[in-house]
């Protein structure tokens, strides 16, 4: 009989611990667990929340996914929001696609399968037209991997079946070019963001992201007090700069929102930005979707407007191949470099450092002596 009417629960040094029994899968024992108290009846109370009711137990005995991931979920719940929903479309698309196996019997093969199945399908077992892209494929390996470490330490897996998985191998790096628009295409963009069916939101970006290069976070906490126009409108400028926002929460928390680097910069405002903008007029209390105030979360990072899907619209209505934020970004900073601004004043106008700015757009400069040139 258990010393104190639970088997696994005992005492030491004056604090209890609690070790689940041995699973009947042939798993090793699980760790015991510090319950942080010297009191019996807290004891037994945190035993019963870790493993009374029935199904954790039978969870513990046979392991499968069905049953041993709502524990995991329960043990992260107080991770953030973001995080949970994040690990549960993971981790509930895993089960779907391998099957309700148990844990123990995840292999590296299983892991193998359900990779080849994100890179053709995607997440779910209904066939899309494309797979995960490769950035999309390592976050969902990354959250695999976070529960195949824990259900190691659990006891409910023995070795690790994702130990080979993510290793770098020796290949070919490919460069990253950074995508832009000629200005043909800008000029396509703009006359059909006039168009009925493209909103408010969306032709700011664009006019915006040709004319200023702000990135999509500066557009979404940018308000009036950015902006410094003159009387005739003939001038103006746009200030990046830290600035309170308001989380959804019933506007009880606020917080202040930063630049990326923290850096204050001042970018002039081009004759046909100020034009556009007399029209759009200033908007309170942001410039970008402004019935949309309240920010989802507290870290700042979540975004009030998503503009993906209005982007994709326009350059499908406009011919152009593809249209985001970083485009519009590197299309204004290629046609300055293209026009023969130094480098140091597009770094500025950006807010990236000189190093980044050659990286990106040196080659385009006119100034530039082409090496191959002088073969």
């Amino acid at each position: 009989m258990a010393k104190f009417g639970i088997k696994g629960l005992y005492q030491k040094r004056g604090w209890f611990y609690y070790q689940p029994p041995t699973p009947e899968n042939g798993s090793a024992r699980p760790r015991a667990a510090a319950l942080e108290t010297q009191d019996l009846v807290k004891a037994i109370g945190k035993v019963r929340e870790l493993a009374g009711d029935a199904r954790i137990l039978a969870a513990a005995r046979k392991g499968t996914l069905e049953e041993v991931l709502p524990i995991y979920y329960r043990e992260k719940g107080e991770d953030e929001k973001s995080t949970r929903l994040q690990r549960e479309v993971v981790l509930n698309g895993f089960r779907e696609i391998v099957g309700n196996v148990r844990v123990s019997e995840i292999t590296a093969e299983t892991v193998r399968d359900w990779r080849d199945h994100l890179r053709e399908f995607g997440g779910g077992k209904v066939k899309k037209e494309k797979g995960l892209s490769p950035s999309s494929l390592k976050s969902y390996t990354i959250v695999l991997k976070a529960f195949v470490k824990w259900a190691g330490d659990a006891g409910y897996l023995r070795g690790d079946p994702m130990k080979r998985v993510g290793r770098r191998q020796v290949a070919v790096k490919s460069t990253r070019v950074q995508e832009f628009l000629g200005l043909d295409e800008r000029e396509l963009l703009l006359a059909g963001a006039q168009a009925e069916e493209t909103s408010e939101e969306v032709q700011f970006i664009v006019w915006f992201g040709f004319f200023t290069g702000m990135r999509d976070g500066e557009m979404l906490a940018m308000t009036r007090k950015w902006l410094w126009v003159s009387d005739d409108w003939s001038r103006g400028t746009v200030t990046v700069q830290d600035t309170e926002i308001v989380f959804n929460d019933a506007g009880k928390t606020r917080g202040m929102w930063s630049a990326k680097g923290k850096r204050k910069r001042v970018i002039p405002l081009a004759p046909r930005l100020l034009e556009w903008l007399r029209g759009y007029g200033m908007r309170e209390p942001f410039m970008l979707a402004p019935q949309k105030p309240l920010w989802p979360a507290q870290d700042g990072n979540s975004k009030r407007f998503d503009a993906k899907k209005g982007l994709a619209g326009l350059a499908r209505r406009a011919g152009v191949r593809k249209l985001n934020y970083h485009i519009l970004r590197h299309s204004f900073g290629t046609h300055l470099a293209m026009k023969g601004v130094p480098m140091v004043e597009i770094a500025a106008l950006l807010g990236d450092t000189v190093a980044v700015t050659e990286e990106h757009y040196v080659g385009f400069s006119p100034s530039r002596v082409s090496p191959v040139g002088l073969l």
